[in-house]
């Protein structure tokens, strides 16, 4: 992964350009980003706006995200490099378990108690355990899978 590096908004004025082109003609809104970032695979602009503290491009394929405010730009970021597909459904796999408490503690983030305790827990002693997961059970929780070091895990898109 290359950082990304600041960037003038003139540089990638086409690039932002189909970043909002949906919402510009559709609502007559036009960001002003104050920020722009970039490297070979992404652009990120960001734009003070509630509920959102930005847009990131994937330069390859011309896939737009919107991220919410639920994280910092960097988590979202992070996420993409390691796989994760942050606008859709992702399958979660852990491959080890270190420490189960922690590791029940973070999934309760972004599904329901019991089908944590009562059927993902026991899979713990032999994993891989998959899980099905949508782009807002990844966002509540992404902050705690950066962090942890209770589970070992890869992503795989759907």
């Amino acid at each position: 992964m290359t950082e990304l590096q600041p960037v003038a908004w003139e540089a990638v004025a086409t690039e932002l350009a189909v970043m909002t082109g949906g919402a510009a003609k559709e609502l007559g809104w036009e960001p002003k980003f104050d920020r722009v970032t970039a490297n070979a695979e992404l652009v990120y602009a960001h734009f003070p706006q509630i509920g959102c503290v930005g847009v990131l491009l994937e330069r390859a394929t011309g896939r737009v995200h919107v991220l919410g405010s639920a994280n910092p730009a960097e988590a979202y970021i992070w996420a993409y490099y390691r796989g994760f597909d942050i606008s859709g459904g992702n399958r979660l796999v852990i491959t080890a378990v270190h420490d189960i408490e922690p590791t029940i503690e973070i999934l309760k983030l972004a599904f329901r108690a019991p089908y944590v305790r009562h059927e993902l827990a026991p899979r713990f002693a032999t994993p891989p355990v998959t899980v099905e997961l949508h782009a807002h059970g990844l966002h509540s929780m992404l902050r705690e899978l950066r962090e942890t070091t209770a589970f070992e895990f890869e992503a795989n898109p759907q």
